[in-house]
């Protein structure tokens, strides 16, 4: 279900097809709530450091599955102290890949700037693509009889 929401989220920033807006698509989201918020909205305007190192902490509490998927893994862990130790690992293990996203939306921003919704449209069109894709294959897998029968030979 997923896949087939991030596909149309891509369609809709493509702009092809009349009347599907993707601020529709995102209407009960809570981005979309709290930019109409005037405290968020003027963070979003600031500049300055510390209102950039506030916006990050106001932007943490909203919902991200990747980092679901890391609460629910660490949770699995043996302690707390584990715990803590493993979101902090995820935590920095992005900054390297989100630097590399700043860095190169600098370098390009002049060249890519015209193209930019264009180019997000068929990013999010591929890996929506991808994800149904995925999700097809493995829950074919998982009803083939071949496989079934495999599995049987195995045990």
């Amino acid at each position: 279900i997923i896949g087939g929401i991030v596909v149309l989220a891509g369609i809709a920033l493509t702009g092809i097809v009349p009347g599907l807006r993707l601020e529709k698509l995102l209407d009960g989201c809570a981005m979309q709530r709290m930019r109409g918020w005037q405290w968020f909205a003027a963070l979003m305007h600031a500049r300055g450091p510390a209102a950039r190192l506030l916006l990050g902490a106001v932007m943490g509490l909203l919902p991200c599955g990747l980092v679901y998927a890391m609460l629910a893994a660490v949770a699995a862990m043996p302690s707390p102290f584990h715990a803590a130790l493993g979101m902090i690992a995820f935590g920095l293990g992005t900054v390297p890949a989100l630097t590399a996203v700043l860095v190169a939306s600098r370098a390009l921003h002049s060249r890519l700037a015209a193209h930019s919704t264009r180019l997000a449209a068929v990013a999010l069109i591929c890996t929506g693509l991808f994800m149904l894709g995925r999700s097809l294959v493995v829950h074919e897998h998982d009803h083939h009889p071949a496989a079934a029968t495999h599995e049987h030979h195995a045990m």
